[in-house]
C-alpha cells in the first residue's frame, strides 16, 4: 500500500442534488451549497483536506460557477480544479478520471460532510497505509464505521448499514481508490448500483450477484458468522478487484446530509463546536 506520507489527489463529488425537504422553506439544490453556520457544506470538506500534508491537489466534480461563488462569498480562497458533475456519483467519477490518469491512488469524498475533520481523514489514510497487502493488482479502500463508535451527540443516528460479526457497520464517505479499477469491465456499473443500494444491506450484497448475496444474508446477517473483512474477501474474489474495508472510529465521516434529521444533527454539532471554541 505504501506510506501515509505519500502525496495524493483528492476528488470531492459535488454534483448531488437533494430533493428531500431538510428544513422549513427548503428549496431543492446542490448538497455542496447547503448552508451551515455561514458556510456552504463543501467548504468544510475543502478545509479538512487542505490541512492534510498528503493532499497536493483538490478536484471538485460539480457546478463550478456556483461553488466558486459560494466559496468566495465566505472568504475561502483555496485553489481547486473543477470538472463537470454527472447525473450520478459514478458519472461524476467518470468525468474526472481523464484528469487522474497518472495517479496511483486518489482520495474520493463527498461535498456534504460538514462535520468531517482533517484528523478523521488522516486516520483513514493511516489505516489504509497499515492495511495488509492485497493479492489484487487493483484495489478500493472503503471507510467503515462500527455502530459502537456512534456515541455522545451521534448516539441516536440512524443510517443505512450492514450487519456482520462485529455488529452494525455504516459506510463512510471516504474511499482511497486506484483509478485503474474503473477500467475493469462492468465495475463502473456495479459501483453505481451499489451506491444506489448502499442503505439496504441485503440489496447492496445482491448487487454483486447471488453468491455474494447469499453469503451476506446467511453468513453475516442471519448467523453473524462473517466479519466485514471476510465478506469483502468473498466480494473481491467474485469481482477480481480488491475491496478492502478500513475501520475508522469517526462517526462524522458517515454523517452526510440526506434528510432533515441529518441537517438538524449537523447544525447542533457545529454550534456545539463553536461554543467550545469560544469557551
Amino acid at each position: 500500500m505504501g506510506t501515509a506520507t505519500q502525496t495524493l489527489d483528492a476528488v470531492i463529488l459535488a454534483g448531488g442534488v437533494n430533493k428531500i425537504p431538510l428544513y422549513a422553506g427548503y428549496t431543492p439544490g446542490y448538497k455542496a451549497l447547503l448552508p451551515f453556520a455561514g458556510k456552504p457544506a463543501i467548504q468544510y470538506t475543502i478545509e479538512a483536506l487542505c490541512d492534510l500534508p498528503a493532499v497536493r491537489r483538490i478536484v471538485v466534480a460539480g457546478p463550478e460557477a456556483q461553488v466558486r461563488d459560494a466559496l468566495a462569498a465566505n472568504g475561502c480562497r483555496v485553489a481547486c480544479e473543477y470538472v463537470p458533475g454527472g447525473d450520478s456519483p459514478m458519472a461524476s467519477v467518470l468525468n474526472v478520471l481523464p484528469h487522474l490518469k497518472d495517479r496511483d491512488r486518489v482520495l474520493f469524498t463527498t461535498s456534504d460532510l460538514p462535520l468531517v475533520t482533517s484528523a478523521s481523514v488522516q486516520t483513514f489514510l493511516d489505516a489504509c497505509a497499515a492495511a495488509a497487502q492485497s493479492p489484487y493488482p487493483l484495489n478500493i479502500y472503503v471507510s467503515a464505521v462500527l455502530r459502537r463508535a456512534f456515541t455522545g451527540p451521534f448516539a441516536r443516528t440512524r443510517k443505512g448499514h450492514m450487519v456482520f460479526r462485529e455488529g452494525a457497520v455504516y459506510h463512510g464517505n471516504l474511499a482511497l481508490i486506484e483509478p485503474g479499477v474503473f477500467e475493469t469491465p462492468g465495475i463502473a456499473d456495479l459501483l453505481e448500483r451499489l451506491y444506489r443500494r448502499r442503505k439496504h444491506g441485503a440489496a447492496s450484497a445482491l448487487t454483486g450477484g447471488w453468491r455474494i448475496a447469499l453469503s451476506y444474508v446467511f453468513g453475516a446477517f442471519l448467523l453473524r458468522a462473517l466479519t466485514m473483512e471476510q465478506m469483502a474477501a468473498i466480494a473481491s474474489k467474485r469481482l477480481g478487484v480488491g475491496i478492502i474495508p478500513v475501520r475508522v472510529d469517526s462517526p462524522e465521516i458517515a454523517i452526510d446530509v440526506d434528510e432533515s434529521g441529518d441537517y438538524e444533527l449537523v447544525t447542533r454539532e457545529l454550534e456545539a463546536r463553536r461554543r467550545a471554541l469560544r469557551s
